[in-house]
């Protein structure tokens, strides 16, 4: 009679498929958070511009709805030409898409601080949704204050990025230092060897 000999081949394909799937998976979750954060940074950092622009046509006497569909449109237009993709300026196409299908201002501007998640949004949605209940005197006044506010946000933020910035480089600058001292050493020792 003839038996094949009970082998652990099997256990162990088993086991390093369960590690590769569990390392697949954290990894799959720290590029999702990663790819989170950088879009948080990146519409923190596209926030002074936004409210700048909602200053300035407000100002020239457009109504806020009508604001959101002239920042909407000159991003569709952007986008053709072909420059990047922002997610504060895709946050603000939703809320236009959103006016049009019939939606409420006060819905669409809860719904853009639902999907937007943080306080500059947030405090810019907060202002919307009283000047809809109190009416239009003291818009422009909150938002040139929320610029004011905003632009000091960004220069903080910026401050940040470049001291992250200086941490990342500091490893490459000792290596480099490190490289060069070998450099000089190295013919200095045979120099005085011989």
């Amino acid at each position: 009679s003839y038996r094949e000999a009970a082998g652990s081949a099997g256990i162990a394909i088993l086991t390093m498929a369960v590690i590769l799937a569990v390392i697949f998976f954290v990894m799959m979750g720290s590029r999702l958070h990663e790819r989170v954060r950088m879009r948080s940074r990146r519409m923190a950092l596209d926030y002074p511009a936004i409210i700048s622009k909602f200053v300035v046509y407000i100002g020239a006497g457009l109504s806020v709805r009508n604001v959101f569909y002239k920042l909407g449109e000159d991003y569709r237009q952007q986008r053709a030409e072909g420059k990047e993709e922002r997610g504060a300026y895709e946050e603000i196409l939703l809320v236009t898409r959103e006016l049009q299908g019939g939606i409420p201002e006060q819905e669409a501007y809860a719904h853009l601080r639902q999907r937007c998640r943080s306080v500059q949004y947030t405090r810019l949605c907060t202002l919307l949704s009283q000047n809809l209940r109190m009416g239009n005197r003291e818009l422009l006044t909150a938002l040139q204050e929320e610029a004011r506010a905003s632009f000091e946000e960004r220069r903080s933020t910026a401050r940040e990025l470049g001291e992250e910035a200086e941490t990342k480089l500091l490893l490459p600058m000792i290596l480099m230092l490190a490289i060069t001292m070998v450099i000089i050493i190295i013919p200095a020792y045979y120099s005085f060897a011989m």
